[in-house]
């Protein structure tokens, strides 16, 4: 993951997509290293201000995933 990349983001109790073509504004691996994934990332996402709610909502629960529908778009023009 990197700034650019563009997600959806997935319930992943549901299955459900909560976020349609999230874009990441800032992706960190929470392991300390670059390199690995491993052990998850904080991710910082543009969204549009109508999915705003919905993904605070997925976030607090806890249970979300994001999948990978693109890589390195221009920030803010996907």
């Amino acid at each position: 993951m990197a700034a650019g990349d563009v997600v959806d983001v997935v319930d992943t109790g549901s299955g459900a997509v909560t976020v349609r073509h999230a874009q990441v504004l800032t992706a960190v691996s929470t392991s300390g290293s670059d390199n690995d994934w491993t052990s998850g990332c904080v991710l910082s996402l543009i969204v549009d201000e109508a999915d705003a709610a919905a993904l605070a909502q997925a976030g607090a629960g806890g249970s979300i995933a994001v999948v990978l529908t693109a890589t390195d778009q221009p920030i803010g023009e996907s």
